[in-house]
């Protein structure tokens, strides 16, 4: 899922300069800041994943993760 959203995050990047080599440096910065973002929330995330399911040991909190997980699946969009 968080692949998906690097993906269509990472897709829109652009940068300009006056040079070649500063739009790619430019690109460069612009494409770790953003894939440096979504990562955070994932790690972010994975915490609360961990700490509602009991690291996949509630049933019951693994079943609320399992479903939301389903949905960001469908649209990666709106996942966090």
């Amino acid at each position: 899922m968080y692949r998906r959203k690097l993906e269509i995050a990472l897709s829109s990047v652009q940068a300009e300069s006056g040079s070649q080599d500063g739009a790619l440096d430019a690109l460069h910065e612009t494409l770790h800041r953003k894939a440096e973002e979504i990562l955070k929330r994932l790690e972010a995330v994975q915490a609360r994943y961990d700490a509602e399911s009991g690291h996949g040991n509630n049933a019951a909190g693994q079943a609320r993760w399992e479903a939301q997980i389903a949905a960001w699946l469908r649209d990666p969009i709106v996942a966090p």
